[in-house]
């Protein structure tokens, strides 16, 4: 089975990018102005989030003493 092809639209009057066609373009304002193209990023395949470098934290080690509680 032949997989879909991913498209992009972009704004011919700015620039800007989505992933489906709008009306009105939410950068400039302007309307009908999109136009579609080929997707340059990749699908990525497996559909699995990007590995972060970030690491987890262990809750007792996350500061919250700024936030205030609300009391129900």
């Amino acid at each position: 089975m032949a997989s879909k092809s991913k498209t992009t639209w972009f704004c011919s009057s700015c620039g800007n990018e989505s992933p489906k066609w709008l009306g009105r373009c939410p950068a400039c304002g302007e309307w009908n102005t999109f136009v579609e193209a080929p997707s340059e990023k990749g699908s990525g395949g497996s559909g699995r989030a990007q590995k972060s470098e970030r690491k987890p934290l262990r809750l007792k080690d996350i500061d919250n003493s700024a936030e205030a509680r609300i009391s129900l």
